[in-house]
């Protein structure tokens, strides 16, 4: 019975991240082809503006482009591990590396398509707080890593329950 689970957990996992990577380049492919000016859908809130990022999250690293490439597999393959081995005790976290590695993969494709990553998202309402431009695998990495940040504490809040109750 385990194993079944174990094996279903896969099963949809697998079945996320194609949909995740669908979606990312599916957004991103909409605003190559589409978005040649600034779109603002909710003004003073968010608008829709193309731009290629050549480095990493946040426009960091962007003199690294020519290693990005070799490094960003290794990221990747790192992540798998850790869905690999996160127990089905642990679905925050199991389904938190199914979104980072969705992401990621999806920046990446995005990366060896492009030469760079597209972003088009601006949340104009943060103003100078957050004046970055991102796209749909980021949002899908920040909720990955959110998933995984609750499932810690929720482990820590359950040690915490049983150490109080010894």
């Amino acid at each position: 019975m385990a194993r079944e689970n174990a094996c279903n957990n896969y099963i949809k996992a697998g079945i996320l991240l194609v949909l995740f990577i669908i979606l990312d380049l599916l957004t991103k492919w909409l605003v190559i082809s589409y978005l040649d000016d600034i779109i603002r859908p909710l003004p003073g809130v968010i608008s829709l503006e193309k731009t290629q990022n050549p480095g990493i999250a946040l426009g960091m690293l962007p003199g690294a482009q020519n290693i990005l490439p070799f490094v960003i597999p290794v990221g990747i393959v790192i992540i798998a591990f850790f869905l690999w081995k996160t127990p089905p005790s642990k679905p925050w976290e199991f389904y938190g590396y199914v979104c980072i590695l969705g992401g990621a993969i999806g920046n990446y494709i995005d990366r060896i398509l492009n030469g760079k990553v597209t972003d088009f998202i601006r949340m104009d309402f943060l103003g100078h707080l957050f004046p970055y431009i991102f796209n749909v695998a980021d949002i899908i990495i920040c909720t990955g890593v959110g998933f995984v940040i609750l499932q810690l504490i929720l482990d820590m809040r359950r040690k915490s329950h049983v150490s109080d109750s010894a």
